[in-house]
């Protein structure tokens, strides 16, 4: 156990426990019923919260309503002139009414009365004869010689509760009845119980003790109490509309708000027993949960100390490796913490570099798609003009370290409408800028450029060329302008004294002719998309050539790596292959950016995606299989490597692959792995001192017991047995 680190982790606990949580722990007790009424005042709070959506909701439906009957009564076919000179008004009537009645599954049927048709009560279903219809409910009537004579004493929209309902026969639900003031005729809405059950469910929470009423004048139109609950609501204060009141009574706080639209009450009660009883189990079972808390944390923390030390060291080492220079007056988690800062800061760094090399590759066309991509958050390009400068020394001479760092250094004096963009590219004996600057700026940003020419020609040690590019206003252009600073800072014609070089000022004795493979990058796109293997190798082949005519240290040649991998991405993507090599991954090892290394990648995303096509164009031939046995030879010491992995990442069903796997190689995918893997730790038990555990982990097992399982299954001894013998 380091020292240093038990130490670190006890006083961070000691802190934790000793400072802030045993005198909170205090408090809850000492304050439990300050605790426990300030709980029951948030949970009344909250419950008068709900009932506000719940009354918001429900008059937000019921404006729905009168605005769908409103836009019926504009149309035709509910006219009183149409219903009464046209004998087909039955049919619209009947389609408009199913219309409205589709628009929420809670509308059960909705009724049409005029008086133009007096013996006629239209619905979705068809029309009844209030006359001769025997199922007209008494409790509708309530005292009223006929249907008519009841409609008519209605002036208001009021809702019937469901033993109201018009029709005695149906089943119960609640029924608004809306006059239409403009005409002699009546609308009503039957709506299923669950109009308001579901909002209530889902705006309430339903472990809170609350129970809810609606209420319609004198009419109870809803409530989720249970049968056997009585609490009586007269004698309560009036409410005003969209204002909740609260009212304590017989042990329940009751809460309740009028609709400024409607006749409805909308009543929210609330158990003061249950609600308490409940917040003093939870309190206790706090109290309970801080003492265990405090147990297991010293347990937790001191095993965390002893399982998590190694790693902590070894990423302390790879900091130090990093060449990370680490306080050495910190302690150890103090370092590691400094570190991660650093690795993500030279991670954004990294992301910056990635993001201007793709900008300059000419992947993006307009300054809006750039901006809205997030992997692009750390920039945001704001004018459109830009120039491209590049900084490098005079042809045949070299920068030193010195020199590099001095221009890694450089910088422009600030100036107000110009936005300048570095890439580091001294590793290639040079240095990109790009200048994105508001029209009108040219004179001032050439002005500081002389000023910066000035200051570096003091400092480096060998002669230096700044070149600068016609002025564009495309993004796609940014190729095209690499070229010209290119072509700028190799010719040998201009004069070494000459520093500051412009595209447009510079004589280069020859017309420049830009070949940036743009059509041989669509070519290669559309063979793919079409799996045409042959027009596939024809346009990489051309590609490779164009790259081999560029000079080693062109600018253009880490951009249009970019862009390439971009294109076989995209058609990849088209047709659902999921294993092309990302330039990204390539981007991030160690192995210098060189032609021969781009070229590499160019063959091996053409080699892959050319097999994959195969594989289904050819399942039955040999060669097919050949890809997935090249990609398990080089990844079979990953861990997820499988052959669920395998037929997902190719694209086929895990039964296809088996059988032409087998069917090729006389193996199943398993034990080909298995066995590739056995011979490599075969090789490093016998060349290496590396612990089983170690082995067993770079081969891809996730458990050495699996591993010394599989290493006897083949060789009828274990890891142990087998170093020993070969010693």
């Amino acid at each position: 156990m380091n020292t240093n680190l038990f130490k670190e982790f006890n006083k961070h606990l000691c802190s934790y426990f000793f400072i802030i949580f045993i005198p909170i722990m205090a408090l809850n007790i000492c304050y439990q019923n300050y605790f426990l009424d300030t709980y029951k005042t948030e949970v009344i709070q909250q419950n008068n919260n709900n009932l506000n959506k719940f009354q918001v909701y429900f008059d937000h439906k019921i404006d729905l309503i009168h605005k769908v009957t409103s836009n019926l009564t504009r149309t035709p076919y509910f006219s009183d002139a149409y219903i009464r000179h046209n004998i087909s008004s039955f049919y619209d009537i009947l389609a408009e009414l199913n219309a409205i009645k589709a628009l929420d599954p809670t509308f059960v049927d909705i009724y049409y009365y005029n008086k133009n048709v007096p013996n006629t009560l239209y619905s979705c279903n068809g029309t009844y004869n209030i006359n001769t219809y025997t199922q007209i409910n008494p409790n509708f009537l309530n005292g009223y010689a006929n249907f008519e004579n009841k409609i008519n004493s209605i002036s208001k929209p009021i809702f019937q509760a469901p033993d109201d309902n018009i029709l005695a026969s149906l089943t119960p639900c609640i029924e608004y009845i809306l006059p239409v003031h403009n005409q002699s005729a009546f609308f009503v809405f039957r709506i299923n119980l669950s109009f308001f059950s579901d909002a209530l469910h889902n705006i309430y929470d339903t472990e809170n003790a609350s129970y809810t009423y609606i209420l319609s004048d004198t009419y109870e139109l809803y409530k989720n109490a249970p049968p056997d609950f009585s609490l009586s609501l007269d004698n309560l204060p009036g409410t005003e509309p969209s204002n909740i009141q609260t009212t304590y009574k017989d042990h329940y706080y009751i809460s309740s708000t009028s609709s400024p639209t409607s006749n409805l009450t909308y009543m929210s009660i609330v158990n003061e027993a249950l609600l308490l009883a409940k917040v003093r189990t939870l309190s206790n079972k706090f109290i309970l949960l801080n003492l265990l808390i405090l147990l297991l944390g010293f347990i937790i923390i001191f095993v965390l100390t002893n399982k998590y030390y190694e790693p902590i060291r070894r990423l302390l080492a790879s900091l130090h490796d990093f060449n990370f220079n680490l306080p050495k007056n910190l302690d150890a988690l103090d370092q590691v913490a400094v570190g991660l800062d650093l690795l993500d800061r030279d991670n954004r760094r990294l992301n910056y570099e990635k993001s201007l090399l793709k900008l300059l590759s000419g992947t993006y066309k307009t300054i809006s798609s750039f901006n809205m991509n997030p992997a692009h958050k750390d920039i945001l390009l704001k004018y459109e003009t830009y120039k491209i400068i590049t900084l490098c020394p005079a042809p045949s001479y070299t920068l030193s370290n010195e020199d590099k760092q001095l221009l890694r250094q450089a910088k422009l004096a600030p100036l107000e409408g110009v936005d300048l963009y570095q890439v580091d590219y001294t590793e290639s004996n040079m240095s990109i800028w790009i200048a994105f600057y508001q029209t009108g700026m040219d004179t001032l940003l050439k002005e500081a450029l002389l000023n910066l020419d000035g200051a570096l020609k003091a400092t480096l040690s060998v002669p230096l060329r700044l070149c600068i590019s016609h002025q564009y206003t495309e993004l796609s252009g940014m190729p095209y302008a690499l070229l010209e600073c290119s072509k700028l800072s190799q010719h040998t014609d201009c004069t070494l004294h000459k520093t500051l070089l412009f595209y447009e000022e510079v004589n280069l004795q020859k017309p420049v002719e830009f070949s940036y493979p743009e059509a041989e990058l669509s070519g290669l796109q559309d063979a793919i998309t079409s799996r045409n293997i042959e027009k596939i190798e024809l346009f990489v082949n051309i590609l490779v050539d164009y790259i081999n005519s560029l000079d080693e240290c062109n600018p253009l040649l880490l951009p249009l790596a970019y862009t390439i991998s971009h294109v076989f991405k995209k058609a990849a993507k088209i047709l659902n292959i999921t294993s092309v090599t990302n330039f990204d991954n390539l981007s991030k090892t160690n192995t210098p950016f060189s032609k021969a290394l781009f070229t590499e990648y160019i063959l091996t995303l053409s080699k892959e995606v050319i097999g994959i096509i195969q594989l289904h164009t050819e399942p039955c031939a040999s060669s097919s299989i050949q890809v997935i046995i090249d990609y398990i030879n080089q990844h079979y010491c990953e861990y997820d490597l499988s052959v669920s992995f395998l037929a997902d990442h190719f694209n086929l069903s895990i039964s296809n692959l088996s059988h032409q796997f087998k069917a090729t190689t006389s193996v199943n995918v398993s034990s080909y792995i298995n066995a590739l893997r056995i011979e490599k730790a075969k090789q490093l038990l016998c060349t290496t001192s590396m612990t089983i555990t170690d082995i067993a982990t770079s081969i891809g097992y996730t458990q050495p017991s699996s591993f010394i399982r599989r290493f006897k299954q083949f060789t009828n001894m274990t890891p142990g047995e087998f170093r020993a013998q070969a010693k």
